[in-house]
């Protein structure tokens, strides 16, 4: 919330983070399988690992391999 003030869901969140103005991380942090949410602020997004551009301001579902955690640049 302190990178995107104007986005107040973003406050509310603690279970993703950035790092530094530009890295959006978001781990699983529950034993439990499947898809979760991630929620991108507003611009453009790009998947760290595929490189594929994703619209901001809005809620994703993601369902990462173990080995990659999901970020966002």
């Amino acid at each position: 919330f302190l990178e995107f003030p104007q986005e107040d869901t973003l406050a509310l969140n603690c279970e993703q983070y950035m790092l530094g103005p530009s890295l959006l991380v978001a781990p699983r942090l529950w034993e439990i399988p499947g898809e979760y949410s991630v929620s991108l602020p507003q611009g453009k997004w790009f998947d760290y690992w595929s490189g594929k551009e994703l619209e901001g301001k809005r809620t994703i579902s993601v369902n990462p391999d173990l080995s990659q955690m999901p970020v966002y640049v």
